[in-house]
């Protein structure tokens, strides 16, 4: 990381265009494997609503909301 030690031994507070060819690769491959981690986990979550008052949350092991509706997947109601 470019701190401050570089900025005091280089006398300048940007970093070279060398430096940051240098870490693009690295810094594309940890992106790639972050956003990886972010649509196998967090995305995989279905989204229910209730069609009865119409409150939508992730799933949970209830298949009923708190009004009495039954949670449907938001994937898969028909919207008219």
């Amino acid at each position: 990381m470019f701190g401050w030690k570089e900025a005091v031994d280089r006398g300048r507070f940007i970093v070279p265009i060398d430096e940051i060819l240098m870490r693009l690769p690295r810094s594309l491959f940890f992106g790639l494997i972050g956003v990886g981690i972010y649509y196998k986990f967090i995305r995989s979550r279905p989204t229910l609503v209730s069609p009865k008052c119409g409150v939508a949350q992730y799933s949970s092991d209830s298949k009923f909301c708190s009004c009495g509706g039954q949670l449907e997947d938001i994937q898969e109601m028909k919207w008219v």
